[in-house]
């Protein structure tokens, strides 16, 4: 769900609605980086989360929420909630805040990434820069996803590097990688952050790129890539007998 950057919560509230509403029944779906312009109260999170039961529920799978920024523990995290009809599946909250657009200096660094269920299979959240990290992608799909989704909010002059590293993580980890970029927005130095959502196939191929505008896309799946690739390729069991062998562990 490519969506733009807001202001206002309830302007906010309804573009996802809107956008949900043309997707018809998936298992999953995500948000983008950053598509609230300021950081929001325990109340309006609460809200987030209780409208996001409700589309997802529509949906007939998993919302991941994007990324927006929350106090924890009196502290400004950059959020990622992944949520159900039901509730809560899980939270993800940036590691590694951007030290080049000055992120690091007003947010804390959080838990990093986090994996769930959705009903397709597993599937894993990485907020945007952590992806630079290869360790912090490698994660959730040691604990298993098939699908790991990556919010970003990255300028349009720098779209170049994250296709390339969809095509790398999503190859290095025989997983689908899933770029879910802000659209309509600009960085605080002027630059513009213009969508291009990408997603790559576990052999490193992009299966779909999108424009530059606020917009939704549908894409399948097919999870048995994985487990073709996988008998080629079979980095993670490597990953996984290096790590047994006593070495130690990310």
């Amino acid at each position: 769900m490519q969506m733009g950057r807001v202001d206002d919560l309830d302007e906010g509230l309804r573009t996802i609605r809107e956008l949900a509403s043309t997707l018809g029944k998936v298992d999953l779906a995500s948000l983008p980086e950053a598509w609230l312009e300021r950081p929001l109260s325990e109340d309006e999170e609460r809200r987030l989360t209780e409208e996001g039961m409700q589309v997802a529920s529509t949906l007939g799978g998993v919302l991941v929420m994007g990324g927006y920024w929350a106090l924890r523990k009196g502290r400004p995290l950059m959020i990622s909630r992944a949520v159900s009809a039901s509730g809560v599946v899980s939270e993800a909250s940036k590691r590694f805040p951007s030290n080049a657009v000055g992120e690091r200096t007003e947010v804390a660094p959080g838990d990093g990434p986090s994996t769930f269920e959705f009903p397709g299979g597993r599937a894993g959240i990485v907020l945007c820069v952590d992806a630079s990290y290869p360790e912090l992608v490698r994660l959730p799909a040691l604990e298993g996803a098939h699908v790991v989704i990556n919010p970003a909010s990255i300028p349009f002059d720098r779209i170049y590097l994250w296709r390339a590293m969809a095509q790398s993580r999503a190859a290095e980890n025989t997983v689908f990688f899933a770029v879910v970029n802000l659209a309509d927005a600009r960085y605080k130095d002027g630059r513009s952050v213009e969508g291009n959502s990408i997603v790559a196939s576990p052999e490193g191929r992009i299966v779909i790129e999108l424009g530059r505008k606020e917009t939704t896309e549908v894409v399948n799946l097919d999870l048995d890539e994985i487990h073709a690739r996988r008998e080629r390729w079979p980095y993670l069991d490597d990953v996984r007998e290096f790590y047994d062998g006593g070495r130690r562990r990310p």
